[in-house]
C-alpha cells in the first residue's frame, strides 16, 4: 500500500526488468519502491558496466537504488510489516536450494533496518 524495500546483493537484467513491470501499477498508486544492492563496482570488471546499466533502468523507472560496498542480506519488506526473508537473491538468479519465508512482524522489520 505504501512502501516496498528489496535487499538483494546481486541483480540480473531479467529480474530488474521483471521488477520494473511488477511495481509499475503500485507506483502509479503512490507506492515507494527501494532496492538495496551491491554497488556495480563490486562486480567483476567484465560485468560492472552492465550492472550500472541495470541499476540505471531501476532509477529511470522511479525506483530508489541504494548501493552498498558490502551486504549479504536477502529480503523484501512490504509496508514495514511483511517480511520475505531467506537465501534467495530476489533480483538475480535463483538456485534450487534457495529459500524464503514470509513473516508478518514489524519488530523483525526494525531488526533488519538496524543492520
Amino acid at each position: 500500500r505504501q512502501e516496498i524495500i528489496i535487499a538483494s546483493p546481486r541483480v540480473s537484467e531479467y529480474q530488474v526488468k521483471k521488477l520494473i513491470q511488477t511495481v509499475q501499477n503500485p507506483q502509479e498508486r503512490g507506492v515507494d519502491v527501494t532496492v538495496v544492492t551491491l554497488a556495480a563496482d563490486t562486480y567483476p570488471a567484465s560485468r560492472s558496466e552492465k550492472v550500472k546499466e541495470w541499476l540505471a533502468f531501476l532509477q529511470d523507472a522511479g525506483i530508489t537504488v541504494q548501493s552498498k560496498a558490502t551486504m549479504h542480506e536477502h529480503y523484501a519488506v512490504i509496508d514495514r510489516e511483511i517480511v520475505w526473508y531467506g537465501s534467495m537473491n530476489l533480483l538475480a538468479y535463483a538456485r534450487e536450494e534457495d529459500n524464503l519465508i514470509r513473516i508478518k512482524s514489524s519488530s523483525i522489520v526494525q531488526e533488519l533496518f538496524l543492520r
